[in-house]
């Protein structure tokens, strides 16, 4: 049985170190009472993550139907 393309890593998707970026950047907003700077880096990351899933899950489903 071959491994399906969409479930391999992807170039889009962010590293460990840079997801960890991130997360110390949103902390040290908080932390700092930037309220705004930190909702928008809050929604930049759930944008990137839904629209990865997404692509994702497309992915998988084309495999599937080119597997019947």
């Amino acid at each position: 049985m071959q491994p399906l393309p969409g479930l391999g890593l992807s170039p889009c998707k962010s590293s460990s170190f840079t997801q960890a970026e991130n997360l110390k950047e949103i902390w040290e907003n908080l932390r700092k009472d930037n309220l705004e700077k930190t909702a928008l880096s809050v929604r930049r990351e759930l944008t990137l993550y839904g629209f990865q899933r997404k692509k994702d899950t497309d992915m998988l489903r084309d495999s599937l139907f080119s597997a019947e």
